[in-house]
């Protein structure tokens, strides 16, 4: 008497605990507009359930013996259909997103030179949806060719490819575009940009860190470069490279579509580095547009010098006498080298 009593008291606690936390997710979701627990969070209640289901069967058994078995196997039944109807190796039933989005990040890895035709990065736009996973993938796998995938320009003319879904086709009239691939667990279709492009380079800005006339307040050092004879060593004190800037002009007006790409060679002793490539657009001292890309997402390797790129489409709202500028900032603790940074500003019309 005294067992059951303690299966009795502990059915009860977890049975009470299950609707406290039902009572707590419901309070919280009416009174604190915090939504309920969704994914893996939810999984956090899966012990309780378990143990409420264990001690509910051997209640039920011990009120009405072996006819409980019949209510198991009916129950058990239930779970075996559910596992062979999710069952596969590629996703779990509902990420069909995430698994279609690492795919694609996969198709751009096995085609990577005939995608990039030449070009040093590729941009592609993306759904909100599938814009965490992407990029996610394209850091895990190092892929400094191609650019952070900002969901604001999913629809711009001036990206590469697209990665969208299958009913926003129809707003790619005006974008002459080709099919490369179709996922229809996701309904998700992948797109290149068909448009040809006439180019005109509006600035190209340039510093090795060998001239120590331009570069007095930048630590330049001879312990690491890539060209020349020195870098800018940015470290906790001098973190900030000097800036490549230029302003809006008449000639840059003329032009609708202009992107921006910063470029350099970036050289880490650790891989924890805490560093960013920073585009801001300005107007008379004030942030109108600020765009950064970890440099730590680009490294593969310690110790060796690596290529960046950053390419940013700059707003069609920029107006004549505002100012873009570029530089490279450590914000962290770990020294790092920046040598050949670059910033080239070019306008696009098609042909």
């Amino acid at each position: 008497r005294k067992k059951t009593n303690r299966i009795n008291t502990f059915f009860v606690f977890i049975m009470v605990s299950v609707l406290l936390c039902f009572v707590a997710n419901y309070t919280q979701f009416k009174f604190m507009n915090i939504f309920y627990p969704q994914g893996r969070y939810a999984l956090l209640y899966f012990i309780l359930f378990a143990l409420l289901i264990i001690f509910l069967f051997e209640q039920l058994y011990l009120q009405i013996g072996m006819k409980v078995a019949k209510v198991f196997m009916l129950i058990i039944s239930c779970f075996v259909i559910n596992f062979l109807y999710a069952f596969n190796f590629n996703h779990v039933h509902d990420w069909h997103n995430e698994n279609d989005t690492k795919d694609m990040i996969d198709y751009f890895i096995k085609n990577k030179e005939s995608l990039l035709e030449g070009k040093e990065n590729l941009n592609i736009g993306v759904r909100f949806q599938f814009g965490v996973d992407a990029n996610f993938y394209r850091v895990i796998h190092h892929l400094n060719w191609l650019n952070y995938m900002d969901t604001r320009t999913v629809l711009n003319p001036l990206n590469d490819y697209y990665y969208v879904n299958q009913e926003d086709t129809l707003l790619f009239k005006k974008i002459p575009n080709q099919v490369l691939k179709i996922y229809p667990e996701s309904k998700t279709i992948l797109l290149k940009n068909t448009t040809k492009w006439k180019h005109k380079v509006l600035c190209s800005l340039k510093n090795n860190f060998d001239d120590e006339k331009i570069n007095t307040h930048v630590t330049l050092s001879h312990e690491q470069f890539y060209s020349g004879n020195y870098s800018s060593k940015l470290t906790n004190k001098i973190s900030f490279t000097p800036l490549l800037m230029d302003t809006v002009d008449d000639e840059f007006l003329k032009y609708k579509l202009v992107k921006l790409t910063v470029k350099g060679m970036v050289y880490a002793n650790s891989l924890n580095t805490d560093a960013t490539i920073v585009v801001c657009h300005q107007r008379n001292s004030e942030t109108l547009n600020y765009y950064s890309q970890s440099i730590q997402e680009l490294l593969y390797k310690p110790k060796v010098w690596t290529p960046f790129y950053f390419t940013v489409i700059v707003p069609d709202d920029v107006r004549k006498g505002e100012t873009i500028a570029s530089y490279c900032w450590n914000i962290g603790h770990h020294d790092i080298y920046i040598d050949d940074l670059e910033m080239v500003i070019t306008g696009c019309e098609k042909e």
